[in-house]
């Protein structure tokens, strides 16, 4: 099929980012995540749910890389990110933590978008995703419209940001080593390529898939196929502590499960929360985790045990105060071609009257 062919309508497409955001907010659910702690349950999430978000823009199709194109990607992904590290930094490593403002310091987080420094000079570290999608976004077109030698070396690249990142896996001394490079190369491009190998492999799969037909039947051995890696990470994590298998699970997950959403986004589409929470992903995904650390305050302050019923409350409240709010910001065009412009026009026209 064509590069430009996209695999998911629109209604679709949304409904599968409404269940990526629900999973997204369950994995900064703190009162969620303690509770599963014992059996690493967040590190299971971390396996396959963020990385889905990073595979589906490739089911879309792809356009050739224009500087128009590119500058869009820039506005819609990393305009955000400038803006809001820059406000953080400024909240979190000046006035909290009495600091005095460190220009190099900001700058240096805005060339990379490194996810240390965020952590180090925002607080928190969520604004790594918008570098690293802007850079995949990049990476995607100019993968598909390019000479098969770049994409040769494109993937080349990819496999070997991935062999980094896991090589820390399998010993943290080389941790540093992967912060390092992180700290070094600009504009998310580290994290970005990552993603590569991994969307150009799940196109492929789901192209076969459309020319080969036989769906059902496909579709149980995918959700089967996903049962067992589940089973196999909790097995490794309470019994086995090996890299390795943490790995293995870490390269098939996250394409075992885009397809499976995939498969059945039709069904999905039918169900109006998961659409709802779909067209609001973004600004869900800004808010939540500082309605998660008021809960968790709260929780603490009035000393109540770790539970599962507590958890699922926060899950709601999380969820319906972010869904909440981010629907104020968008009902406020100003605010949101501020924070969320989709265009160099709807950024030009917050200063228009």
């Amino acid at each position: 099929m064509s590069i430009l062919h996209s695999y998911i309508s629109r209604d679709e497409s949304t409904a599968v980012k409404g269940v990526l955001i629900f999973l997204i907010v369950l994995g900064h659910n703190i009162l969620f995540t303690k509770y599963v702690e014992p059996v690493q349950g967040m590190g299971y999430l971390y396996c396959f749910h963020i990385q889905a978000f990073f595979l589906l823009p490739f089911l879309y199709g792809s356009e050739p890389l224009t500087k128009k194109r590119a500058l869009c990607y820039f506005i819609r992904l990393y305009w955000p990110f400038l803006l809001l590290s820059g406000l953080l930094s400024i909240g979190f490593y000046n006035l909290y933590l009495h600091n005095n403002f460190n220009l190099w310091a900001l700058f240096h987080t805005w060339l990379t978008g490194d996810v240390n420094l965020i952590r180090r000079y925002c607080g928190i570290q969520l604004l790594w995703f918008l570098p690293a999608m802007f850079a995949m976004s990049l990476f995607k077109d100019l993968y598909y419209h390019s000479h098969p030698a770049i994409r040769l070396i494109l993937l080349f690249l990819s496999i070997v940001a991935n062999f980094i990142i896991f090589l820390a896996i399998v010993d943290p001394e080389y941790y540093s080593l992967q912060s390092k490079i992180g700290s070094i190369i600009p504009l998310g491009m580290f994290p970005g390529i990552s993603y590569l190998i991994f969307g150009v492999a799940t196109r492929k799969i789901i192209a076969q898939i459309k020319i080969n037909r036989g769906g059902g039947r496909k579709g149980f051995i995918f959700l089967f196929s996903f049962l067992i890696c589940s089973i196999t990470y909790f097995a490794n994590t309470l019994y086995w502590n090996k890299g390795l298998v943490l790995i293995a699970l870490k390269v098939m997950m996250p394409i075992i499960f885009i397809i499976l959403l995939w498969y059945y986004s039709k069904n999905l589409s039918y169900y109006r929360m998961w659409k709802e929470l779909g067209e609001r992903t973004f600004l869900i995904y800004l808010i939540h985790p500082f309605i998660g650390y008021i809960l968790y305050g709260l929780v603490i302050w009035r000393h109540y045990p770790d539970s599962l019923v507590l958890a699922a409350i926060a899950q709601l409240i999380m969820l319906i105060a972010s869904y909440y709010f981010s629907t104020l910001i968008s009902c406020t065009r100003r605010l949101k071609n501020i924070i969320q412009p989709r265009s160099a026009e709807g950024m030009c026209s917050v200063f228009r009257k």
